[in-house]
Formats: structure tokens, C-alpha cells, sequence
């Protein structure tokens, strides 16, 4: 490991330069699980193999996949069960509910997609 203030070569375990007395910071090193290469920790897809990372984890295709289809069904389960209300029931207070539960859960889904 080298100094970023003089340059010169420190001890790994060193907290201060022998030479110039700066601080030594030590840098996390974050490796990608898919392509192994070195990566900053604060990345969201690594540089190399362009997988999606979030909180210095890598993401789980499998489950976002997964969360992103159950993301998707619930709200059309929703409107669903709004459509049949609006046909058989008179009471507006709960058709509007559902209407707007749903739109909501609609607009969770594409907050999700655009974040993950």
C-alpha cells in the first residue's frame, strides 16, 4: 500500500505515514460474485459484467424476477376485483378503495422496476 500524500511505500497495518505523517486510508475492496473483478463499493452494476449491484450486494436474478412478477400480479388482482365489484355492488366507497389500492400497487411495480 502506498501514501496518497508522499507517495511512498507503508505497512499494510500502518494508520499514519512514517515519512509524511498522513492519515493511511484504507480502502474496502468489493469484488463482483459474478465476474470477480474489483469494483467501487459504492457502485450500483459493476463496471465489467454490468450486473445490477444494490447496498454493496449483488442482486438475485432468480428473486427479483420473482418479486417483480408477484410486484406485478397483486395489482391486477386488485383491478380484478374492482372490475367485478363495479358491476355487481352499489357501494362506491369500497369500489373507490380498491381502485386506488390497486393504482397504487401499480405504481409501486414501476417504482420497483426503475430502482432494481
Amino acid at each position: 500500500m502506498y501514501c496518497k500524500g508522499c507517495g511512498k511505500k507503508v505497512s499494510d497495518d500502518s494508520r499514519f505515514c512514517d515519512q509524511c505523517g498522513e492519515k493511511i486510508e484504507i480502502e474496502e475492496v468489493v469484488y463482483c460474485t459474478y465476474c470477480g473483478e474489483k469494483m467501487s463499493k459504492f457502485a450500483t452494476s459493476c463496471p465489467h459484467c454490468s450486473r445490477k449491484v444494490f447496498l454493496g450486494k449483488q442482486s438475485n436474478d432468480f428473486q427479483t424476477k420473482i418479486l417483480c412478477i408477484f410486484s406485478f400480479l397483486i395489482p391486477v388482482l386488485g383491478f380484478i376485483v374492482w372490475l367485478v365489484l363495479l358491476a355487481q355492488s352499489d357501494d362506491e366507497e369500497k369500489i373507490r378503495t380498491i381502485f386506488t389500492w390497486s393504482l397504487i400497487g401499480f405504481l409501486f411495480w414501476i417504482f420497483y422496476r426503475v430502482i432494481f
